[in-house]
């Protein structure tokens, strides 16, 4: 299963009125999937910036359905033990974009053997 952070695509809920059609955003956990292998994920709200950006989410290797992998990925976004809210990726995918953006402030030299983010 592959993650990405910007797909490039936003989404938006439409709905018709007598006045014509309005738009909102689309509700946390909305899912739309193109095909077997690949999707997108509300896993936030857009309130400040607009419409929420959605993970792009791709799955190439297991027997899971999409519906599953989303689920899966959705799921994720909810388990974070440093805060109450809820973040944009994944879990495990958030951890590994955190180290990698700290990986760049590590003196060069310093770096050995251990795991100098533990």
């Amino acid at each position: 299963m592959e993650v990405r952070k910007q797909s490039g695509t936003r989404l938006a809920s439409s709905s018709a009125t007598f006045q014509g059609v309005s738009f909102s955003n689309p509700e946390t956990g909305t899912c739309i999937i193109n095909n077997e292998n690949e999707g997108f994920l509300i896993t936030s709200e857009g309130h400040y910036h607009g419409a929420p950006r959605p993970l792009k989410i791709v799955h190439s290797v297991g027997e899971l359905s999409m519906q599953d992998v989303m689920q899966i990925c959705f799921s994720l976004t909810k388990i974070y033990p440093g805060s109450v809210q809820n973040i944009r990726l994944p879990y495990a995918t958030y951890i590994a974009d955190k180290i990698c953006k700290a990986y760049d402030r590590v003196p060069h030299g310093l770096i050995t053997d251990r795991n100098f983010f533990m």
